[in-house]
């Protein structure tokens, strides 16, 4: 008997543990309690030209950013010059009335410094993190760039080569081409429908004159806020501030670029095809209009984005990938922006496997406005946004750019000491009811890039199930960025191939 316990029972016993123990380190261990973390606050002041300043010390390492965000972007481009704003940003360390963009890089590389210059759909940030000890050196080329930047005519144009570059490139690339596709068509008719970074089209048409102007209207200090964040002595920040950017001209009282229009809803699913016969497989976008940054139910949509298709595990992810192994990834975003917003899913799978991802897509979609979320899912969705933001201030350029949010948004001054708590606060109810309020399967925009005459037939088999639908077509070769409709044309169904 002994003998058989030990050659069987024990060695089954064993084998039987170890399976248990295997499965348990499959499950993740449940989030422990968010830290108590102290997330830094701004001193904010008006200087008598307008500026607002804001003031974040924080001794955690020997740096220093320093940046000056301008309330106007892409959305403030001019009609018929989409890029214009990112145009400006990008020349802004290529020279200025006293340095040539020689010295100012070489002056970067001697501080060890590192500049962001970009524009957004509602703001412009140009920024320069510094070692603490050269807090001034680095000011004082901020302002220079911010301030005195002259558009030398060459670097304009080696700028208009590059994203004319960039651009072509872009344009046979599908994931590319279905953001911006999907991008313009969404945001229709409003400041938000026209490629951020601009067209080949219009980086050909944007002049000298055009960015000077732009950066002659908006960059001022009545439209601008100046942060910085990180190790320095504010009264010293403070007196540095008034004395490079208090000469600073521009009225106190400028106004903002008007917003032109109001992107609509669709009455039913719009599906765009962009067919590129040589693509394996169909990039994919799905969404619709959703909320502006400031609205109040941001924070539910946050939660239920997570749960959606946020950070894994989620159910798009679940259900595209590990049920079906359709997909590599899927993901989905809340875009929102100062005057709306937007809610989009994006993947890419096998052509093959095109009309099949669609049905997944809608019926999760369709799932999250039946139902509440399951506990389980709130708790973990609620659990990552709440210690993720710990990882949002980590270093001064981080916290520079959260706390900036705060004025490009006009959201509350301790909107982010209050975050943790109000997502905290929120119930599977609430969060229902703002996705029932903002997510529309039935009413969404569908962008499709791909081999058309390969999924052709299935999509237009599956229109029965997918309700009322209008789907428009067009050759990549064909597809035009510069005109309103895209050169997208409505194909009546049932029909032939495109």
């Amino acid at each position: 008997m002994n003998r058989f316990l030990c050659t069987w029972i024990l060695p089954m016993a064993l084998a039987v543990g170890m399976a248990l123990r295997a499965h348990a380190w499959d499950q993740p261990p449940p989030p422990g309690p968010a830290p108590s973390v102290a997330l830094p606050e701004a001193q904010v002041s008006i200087l008598p030209n307008g500026l607002k300043l804001l003031l974040v010390e924080r001794h955690i390492a020997p740096l220093v950013t320093l940046a000056v965000v301008i309330q106007s972007g892409a959305a403030d481009d001019p009609a018929n010059l989409p890029g214009t704003a990112q145009f400006v940003a990008m020349l802004l360390d290529q020279g200025t009335t006293t340095r040539e963009a020689s010295s100012l890089a070489e002056a970067l590389d001697r501080l060890g410094g590192m500049v962001q210059k970009e524009a957004g759909w509602d703001d412009s940030i140009l920024s320069v993190t510094v070692l603490s000890e050269y807090l001034e050196e680095g000011a004082e080329l901020l302002a220079d760039m911010a301030l005195n930047s002259s558009f030398p005519s060459d670097a304009v144009e080696r700028a208009r080569r590059r994203m004319l570059s960039a651009l072509s490139v872009a344009a046979r690339d599908p994931s590319y081409v279905a953001d911006a596709v999907f991008a313009k068509a969404l945001f229709a008719r409003s400041s938000y429908g026209h490629s951020l970074n601009g067209t080949a089209t219009s980086m050909r048409r944007i002049r000298r004159d055009d960015l000077e102007a732009y950066h002659r209207l908006r960059y001022r200090p009545g439209n601008a806020v100046l942060i910085l964040a990180g190790d320095f002595q504010p009264n010293a920040g403070r007196r540095l501030a008034e004395k490079l950017f208090g000469s600073w001209w521009g009225s106190a009282a400028e106004p903002q670029g008007p917003h032109r229009g109001k992107p609509v809803l669709p009455s039913e699913r719009r599906v765009l095809v962009v067919d590129k016969p040589d693509a394996v497989q169909t990039e994919i976008r799905v969404g619709n209009l959703a909320v502006p940054r400031k609205s109040e139910d941001y924070e539910a949509l946050e939660i239920a984005n997570e749960i959606l298709g946020g950070t894994a595990p989620d159910r798009l992810f679940a259900a595209l990938r590990e049920r079906e192994g359709l997909a590599y990834g899927v993901e989905s975003y809340l875009d929102a922006r100062r005057y709306g917003g937007g809610w989009r899913i994006e993947t890419a799978t096998s052509t093959a496997g095109t009309v099949k991802s669609l049905r997944i897509i809608f019926r999760e979609m369709e799932r999250m406005t039946r139902r509440s979320v399951l506990s389980s899912e709130m708790e973990l969705a609620r659990s990552y946004l709440q210690g993720h933001l710990w990882l949002e201030f980590e270093s001064s350029r981080q916290t520079a750019n959260r706390l900036l949010e705060i004025q490009v948004y006009g959201l509350d001054a301790d909107y982010w000491t209050l975050y943790r708590r109000r997502i905290g606060e929120l119930g599977r109810e609430e969060v229902l009811e703002a996705t029932r309020r903002w997510l529309h399967p039935e009413r969404c925009l569908v962008v499709l890039v791909g081999n058309a005459g390969q999924f052709w037939e299935k999509l237009r088999e599956g229109l029965r199930e997918f309700g009322k639908v209008k789907i428009e077509y067009v050759h990549i070769d064909k597809l035009d960025m510069d005109s309103p409709t895209m050169g997208f044309r409505p194909m009546k169904f049932p029909s032939g191939k495109p």
